[in-house]
């Protein structure tokens, strides 16, 4: 698996855990997630991007 893909993974499972904390077990209907567990997962993914691109950031900075 490649550092992208990799990433993209760990930022879903992350997203996933924190919308499931916050809103239940009871985020699916069928077999997408229900409006509201939607737009979560959108608001905490882009806050979980965030995080990861800034730590990657400061990673690259004390790599020589």
């Amino acid at each position: 698996m490649d550092k992208d893909n990799l990433r993209l993974e760990l930022i879903d499972e992350l997203t996933t855990k924190v919308v499931v904390a916050k809103m239940g077990v009871d985020i699916y209907d069928g077999e997408n997630l229900t409006d509201a567990a939607q737009d979560y997962y959108l608001l905490v993914s882009e806050d979980i991007e965030d995080l990861i691109a800034n730590y990657e950031t400061d990673i690259d900075k004390l790599i020589p």
